[in-house]
């Protein structure tokens, strides 16, 4: 892709969350939705950056162009809650365990449940203050997964 790329930041730290976004991409251009020609519009226009925020295209074609920054984050973290569901109704016996590896959200980093949930959170509540965005509870399992900053 040769054109200007627009930044949203994510806030999101760490090479989980790193592999996490690109398997949103991933997925989009050739996983769970590989045969969705109307999904081209999204994962062709979107990159992850070395920071871990996401890298959008505004050009003609684009599902990003002219959407603000919290629809992007909002379309990410709506992604991997879908991706995390198919992952369980593929893998009935894990349900329900929070540290289960979602083999779909990964390039090589261990991604759990508990990571895909953090991430998604992470990416809706970008920017708010601790009580609406989170709990205490949520914020300690943030700081568990110890490679992703405690956003809530």
């Amino acid at each position: 892709m040769t054109e200007e790329l627009r930044t949203v930041p994510t806030g999101l730290t760490g090479p989980k969350a790193n592999d996490i976004l690109n398997s949103v991409i991933g997925q989009l251009s050739d996983g769970i939705w590989e045969e969705a020609n109307n999904l081209r519009r999204f994962w062709h226009y979107a990159h992850v950056g070395e920071d871990n925020s996401i890298l959008v295209s505004e050009s003609y074609g684009s599902a990003y162009r002219g959407k603000t920054d919290d629809y992007v984050r909002g379309y990410f973290a709506k992604k991997i809650v879908q991706i995390v569901k198919i992952w369980k109704e593929d893998n009935p016996g894990l349900v329900g365990d929070e540290d289960a590896d979602v083999s779909y959200l990964s390039y090589g980093e261990h991604i759990t449940v508990a990571d895909a949930k953090a991430v998604a959170k992470a990416l809706r509540h970008y920017g708010e203050t601790s009580k609406a965005a989170g709990t205490v509870k949520d914020c300690a399992a943030a700081k568990k997964i110890r490679t992703l900053d405690c956003f809530f």
